[in-house]
């Protein structure tokens, strides 16, 4: 029993210590000739002071990539150097997987964006700094680039929000503490019934 209580004060606690909220988005983007769909997952990091939008850490996601000949599954090559810019591994772009959700289109993204495996290929997808559909760049490390437009919507809260999880949290430790309690009155009504036989 004490192995039960002490298993859910961990699960309790682990609850209660979830730091980051993390979410899945669905992404598009759309240029001239070039499709780009897909899934991303990211880590939130607050509110940028110098933007006052919402900034995501960019972890990991995948999509296919159609760049008006070949449709290529594409993978998020991780920024292993956050908080700094990383070079890709080819080295011709410069790139940090932050991305802005809350912002409007065309500033989603910065401009060094995000990377991805694209087939033997870099696809790199970034921001030009300007406002609005088409102000947003890609490019491959085998000189493909253009103009097009960066879509996010937040598919789903993988972490629920911080209050949620304390109030989750704080009923699972008063669970185990009821447990712990009834555990001791059985053992002390045991005891008792045995000394009366």
């Amino acid at each position: 029993m004490k192995t039960q209580i002490r298993r859910m004060l961990a699960i309790a606690f682990l609850i209660i210590s979830a730091a980051a909220a993390k979410a899945d988005f669905l992404f598009t983007f759309t240029g001239s000739g070039v499709l780009g769909i897909g899934t991303l997952q990211g880590i939130d990091l607050g509110v940028n002071s110098g933007t006052g939008f919402d900034q995501w850490l960019i972890t990991g996601g995948s999509g296919v990539f159609f760049n008006g000949s070949d449709a290529t599954p594409i993978t998020l090559i991780s920024d292993s150097d956050y908080p700094n810019s990383m070079v890709s591994p080819s080295g011709t772009f410069v790139f940090d997987n932050l991305a802005n959700p809350t912002a409007p289109t065309g500033l989603i993204l910065d401009p060094d964006g995000l990377l991805f495996a694209f087939g033997s290929l870099e696809l790199n997808l970034c921001g030009d700094g300007n406002v609005g559909p088409g102000n947003d760049q890609w490019a491959d490390n085998s000189g493909n680039a253009g103009n097009g437009t960066f879509t996010f919507s937040q598919e789903n809260s993988v972490v629920p929000e911080p209050e949620t999880l304390w109030l989750m949290g704080t009923g699972l430790v008063g669970i185990a503490a009821l447990l712990s309690r009834k555990t001791s009155w059985l053992i002390h009504l045991r005891q008792s019934v045995k000394t009366r036989i």
